[in-house]
Parts: C-alpha cells; sequence; structure tokens
C-alpha cells in the first residue's frame, strides 16, 4: 500500500479559507488605495484634517500589504514544504520496496 498524505477540510471551514480568489482579489485592492491615497497626500497641504485622514488610511493599508504578503509566503512556503514531504514518504517507501529482498 503506497502511503497517502490527505490535508483534510471539514464543514466548518469557512469557504473564504477555500478559496484563493480570495486573496487574488484582495492584493490590488490594497495596492490601488496605497497609490491613490499617496497621490492624495501629495496634493493636499499639511496640517489639514484631510491629511491626517489620509496619513491614517495609507498606514492602515501598508501594515494591509504587510500582512497579506507574509500571508502568501507562509502558504507558498507551507504548499511546497507539504508537497516535498509527499514525495519524500513516496520516495523511501518505494526505496524500502526496492531495497527489500524477496523471498
Amino acid at each position: 500500500m503506497t502511503p497517502v498524505v490527505i490535508l483534510a477540510l471539514d464543514s466548518r471551514t469557512p469557504a473564504c479559507c477555500l478559496s484563493p480568489s480570495v486573496l487574488i482579489r484582495t492584493f490590488p485592492v490594497v495596492y490601488l488605495t496605497t497609490v491613490v491615497v499617496r497621490a492624495g497626500l501629495l496634493t493636499t497641504p499639511e496640517g489639514t484634517h484631510t491629511h491626517e485622514i489620509l496619513a491614517l488610511i495609507i498606514d492602515i493599508a501598508q501594515v494591509s500589504s504587510l500582512v497579506l504578503s507574509l500571508l502568501t509566503n507562509v502558504i507558498a512556503t507551507s504548499i511546497i514544504a507539504i508537497k516535498s514531504w509527499c514525495v519524500r514518504v513516496i520516495f523511501y517507501y518505494k526505496l524500502d520496496l526496492m531495497l527489500t529482498p524477496v523471498l
């Protein structure tokens, strides 16, 4: 029997976690927000209420960008690690079958 690694998701897993399209749709929004707000910061005079609000929005957008980037890197690294572990398990299992003498 070949060992199989299964990643199980039960019915309590939120639908947003099942679809990578959430991250794909969120990235452009965060980056576009950063660009637009940065342009707004350059055009408004310092010390105004609007400038303070835009500065707060750009701080939030940059932290969101950092979190999304970290999340993407962790997910990608985890996928590669799981796939390589599966290949390792299968490789050692087949190698063990090849080295076991037939009686």
